[in-house]
């Protein structure tokens, strides 16, 4: 609905309101408008039932027109007055909130465009191009061994994840991109069984799922973190990182992965996953890259 579609309803209602009232309020409009409904409604008079019998008022009715004397007609007025700046006030205002409302939409259009349109290209087949790899000693930082000790030696290689995962991982990172300007980096995708037991033995601070209970393992689970001004924020206490990682997961589940923020024990707000696809298991690893990621 367009500006000059707003302005037509506001004039039409405009025009019905001050019709109503003048009905209501001027005796002039009520004979005229009664003689010009007699003259239409003319034909149809040959046609009326029987004027019924009249009838004696009863108790309440007498009652009621003595409340309604010339002793209350300022309470009348008053009453008339309510009602017509409530009616005349309704138009403005609901005005005032379908323009706001269409100023909103056509903010988050754009964005919703974007994210459109990779949703489109994703289920189009598109193939989106994995990011070069960065230097390790980014992840060597004196801030991420604190907060990740054990992300270091992390496999980091998108040819492990499974081919569907990896390309929606891939479309919540351009889509984050795009819609907020994170830049997101992938900290840990595959697993090996020997490391995802050395990381269970450490406890369910790090992980609860011991070997071959982890969707790491089969490429269909990941951990990532945000490249900014030229570090990477994995800290969930920083309050920047936690709400850049609130809006990671909206974007995530809406490509269809689980949230690690939305786990009843212990949350993981860096972590998505998904099942495998029921007619499309995991493709197997290749051997060689197997034995690399050992």
């Amino acid at each position: 609905m367009s500006s000059p579609v707003v302005l037509a309803a506001v004039v039409a209602y405009f025009g019905v309101v001050s019709l109503v009232l003048g009905l209501v309020i001027l005796p002039s409009w009520r004979e005229r408008g009664a003689e010009l409904a007699g003259r239409l409604l003319g034909p149809l008079r040959r046609f009326r039932p029987a004027a019924p019998k009249p009838s004696v008022p009863s108790r309440w009715q007498v009652e009621l027109a003595a409340a309604l004397d010339a002793d209350t007609l300022p309470l009348r007025h008053g009453v008339l007055a309510l009602l017509t700046a409530a009616v005349v006030g309704a138009g403005p205002s609901a005005a005032m909130l379908l323009h706001e409302h269409l100023s909103a939409s056509a903010d988050t259009l754009p964005r919703a465009r974007a994210f459109d349109a990779h949703l489109a290209a994703l289920l189009a087949g598109e193939r989106l191009v994995a990011p070069a790899p960065l230097p390790p000693a980014l992840f060597r930082t004196e801030s991420m061994l604190r907060e990740r000790p054990f992300t270091a030696d992390a496999n980091r290689d998108w040819d492990l994840l499974h081919p569907l995962f990896r390309q929606r991982l891939l479309a919540v990172f351009a889509t984050a991109r795009e819609r907020h300007g994170y830049e997101l980096v992938l900290l840990e995708g595959y697993r090996s069984a020997q490391r995802q037991a050395q990381l269970a033995a450490l406890g369910p601070a790090t992980t609860r799922a011991a070997a071959d209970q982890s969707r790491h393992q089969a490429g269909l689970a990941a951990d990532v973190a945000f490249r900014r001004d030229g570090r990477l924020l994995v800290s969930e206490r920083d309050p920047w990182t936690r709400q850049a990682y609130l809006h990671y997961g909206q974007i995530a589940k809406s490509f269809g992965l689980e949230w690690g923020g939305d786990w009843k024990s212990i949350r993981d707000l860096g972590h998505v996953e998904m099942q495998a696809p029921p007619a499309n298991p995991p493709l197997p690893v290749p051997a060689a890259a197997m034995a690399a990621a050992r």
